[in-house]
């Protein structure tokens, strides 16, 4: 091969490359996001928006490496989406960065435990809380297996949301992934509460995923 074509091949090699890397990464990311999910014991969604949603939205704009985000807010609950924004960043990568940016906090008397997933950006999100007045952990863990076992069973995937030892007992929420009816999904929630004692109650966030 002669200097000639090694001066041509070697810069189309390296474009090629590069051409590459920025499909896998476009390929990986493009049609992924990450949600980050907290649920606050409060029915002022403004006041949700002031005191837990901005002041994330602050950190991931400091934080650098996203792209566009949007948030979303209502009794109860701080929505937020995230794309990855700087280059050979994976939503995997995204993900784990989120999460030790934005642990578990408190603020006022709201305790925050923030659920970050990376997701498809055509998954279908679900929010659902149970709470114990009386701080009963068997109670608690009895209605926590029915809300699994009827999520389970009509195909919808489920998250955990991260709890200390402390709140077990008091208060739980997980986040489920797929579609359902509208009827279905309120004769599911129905049947749970009516085999739980009233000190335990389900509240349920019918597809956060809509209003992004």
């Amino acid at each position: 091969m002669t200097r000639r074509q090694l001066n041509i091949l070697i810069p189309a090699v390296g474009i090629a490359i590069i051409i590459g890397i920025v499909w896998n990464w476009l390929a990986g990311n493009t049609d992924k996001l990450v949600y980050v999910l907290t649920p606050a014991d409060s029915d002022d969604s403004a006041r949700i928006e002031r005191l837990v949603t901005e002041p994330i939205e602050q950190k991931l704009i400091e934080a650098g490496g996203v792209g566009k985000v949007h948030t979303y807010n209502e009794a109860g609950l701080s929505a937020i989406t995230v794309e990855a924004g700087a280059f050979g960043t994976s939503i995997d990568g995204l993900t784990q960065k989120l999460t030790e940016l934005i642990p578990p906090w408190t603020v006022e008397e709201l305790t925050l435990r923030p659920s970050i997933i990376g997701l498809d950006k055509n998954d279908i999100v679900h929010v659902f809380r149970i709470y114990n007045d009386v701080s009963d952990e068997r109670l608690m863990q009895t209605a926590a297996n029915l809300l699994i076992g009827e999520l389970k069973n009509i195909d919808l995937r489920v998250f955990a949301n991260p709890l200390n030892t402390e709140s077990a007992a008091d208060e739980q929420t997980y986040v489920a992934l797929g579609a359902v009816d509208e009827d279905p999904f309120s004769d599911m929630v129905e049947s749970i509460q009516n085999r739980i004692p009233p000190e335990v109650y389900l509240n349920a966030h019918y597809d956060v995923s809509s209003h992004f």
